[in-house]
C-alpha cells in the first residue's frame, strides 16, 4: 500500500531572498539520488509553464530565483530522508499570509507499522534541517495537505499533527520542543 506523509517546514517571512536561501539550503541537505523535475509558472503569469528536468549540480543561482518569484512550484525527485532508503518527494513552495512553506510529500510504502512509529523515523531530519535553515515551525503527518501549514501552531494547538517541532529560543542556544500527539519532549539542539 502506498500513501505519503507531509513534512511542512513553515516561516514567517516571505521574501525573494529567504524562498531562495531556504530551497537552496534544502536541496543541498537532502540525498538527492537522480534527477530533478521542476515545474513552475513564471511571475505575473499563468499561461507561462516552465517544465524541465536536471540535477541538484546544475541547478543555477537564477534558477532559484525564479522559483522564489514563480508559482506553483513543483519539484519531484527521489531522496534519502536519513532512513537510508530512497523515496520519491515531491517539494511546494506554499506562500501564504507574508510567509511561506517548503511542503514535502513523501511517498512511503511500509506496512504493518503504527503511523507514529513509521512518522517518528522522521523527527531527526526535521530537527537536523532546522541547524541549516531555522523554521518558524515545523509539522509531520500521514496525507496532510498544505491548505492548513499557516494555521499559527499557537491558535490551533499542537495537536492538529501527529507531529509538530517548535523552536524555543531562551539564551543562545534553542530548543526544539517536539510534540508527538500523544507525548510531549523538549530536545535539546
Amino acid at each position: 500500500m502506498t500513501s505519503f506523509l507531509g513534512i511542512g517546514f513553515v516561516y514567517k517571512q516571505n521574501s525573494v531572498d529567504e524562498i531562495k536561501a531556504a530551497l537552496e539550503k534544502l536541496l543541498s541537505y537532502m540525498a538527492i539520488t537522480e534527477t530533478i523535475y521542476i515545474t513552475y509558472y513564471k511571475k505575473g503569469s499563468k499561461h507561462q509553464l516552465v517544465k524541465y528536468a536536471t540535477t541538484y549540480d546544475f541547478i543555477l543561482d537564477s534558477t532559484y530565483i525564479d522559483l522564489a518569484n514563480g508559482h506553483d512550484v513543483q519539484l519531484f525527485f527521489f531522496a534519502d530522508l536519513g532512513d537510508s532508503i530512497d523515496r520519491e518527494v515531491e517539494v511546494e513552495i506554499v506562500k501564504k499570509d507574508g510567509g511561506f512553506a517548503l511542503f514535502l510529500k513523501v511517498n512511503v510504502e511500509e506496512e504493518g507499522e503504527n503511523n507514529l512509529m513509521q512518522l517518528e523515523r522522521y523527527v531527526p531530519f526535521m530537527k537536523n534541517f532546522y541547524v541549516f535553515f531555522p523554521y518558524h515551525y515545523c509539522v509531520c503527518d500521514e496525507g496532510i495537505e498544505s491548505e492548513y501549514l499557516f494555521s499559527e501552531i499557537e491558535q490551533v494547538g499542537d495537536d492538529v499533527y501527529a507531529i509538530t517541532i517548535t523552536p524555543i529560543r531562551n539564551g543562545l542556544s534553542p530548543f526544539l520542543h517536539v510534540n508527538k500527539k500523544a507525548a510531549v519532549s523538549t530536545e535539546y539542539h
